[in-house]
């Protein structure tokens, strides 16, 4: 499975790389801004993790994630500090998969991705 990081900082980059290669990420991208996200996203990206307040990220990019096509089924999970409802329900209204909260556990990870892909619940797929 291929899977995406935007992410501007380090320590959340290696975390992130981290608990996806464990929970069956076969092939990592990373970008470091939502220009380079986008363009890497080739329709062979199965979920994405972003970081909704790094350089370009945040509505526009998931938006414009999900008009490319082939992208458009691409699984979404936000990353964000910001923990207020109206964010949460805006992020969802443009299409996240799942918002997860800073700080927020591998093992919340891993669970919000074995919620997007099942196939995953118990390890990788080989």
């Amino acid at each position: 499975m291929r899977c995406l990081i935007l992410e501007d900082s380090l320590t959340a980059k290696r975390m992130l790389s981290r608990a996806l290669a464990a929970a069956g990420c076969t092939e990592l991208l990373e970008a470091a801004s939502g220009k380079q996200a986008l363009e890497l996203c080739d329709g062979s990206v199965a979920l994405a993790i972003l970081n909704w307040n790094a350089p370009g990220s945040g509505p526009d990019l998931v938006r414009a994630l999900r008009a490319k096509p082939g992208c458009a089924g691409m699984r979404i999970i936000v990353t964000s500090s910001h923990n207020s409802r109206g964010e949460v329900i805006r992020a969802q209204q443009e299409g996240v998969s799942h918002y997860l909260v800073r700080p927020f556990t591998v093992e919340t990870l891993r669970a919000r991705i074995a919620d997007l892909f099942p196939e995953l619940a118990d390890g990788p797929v080989a």
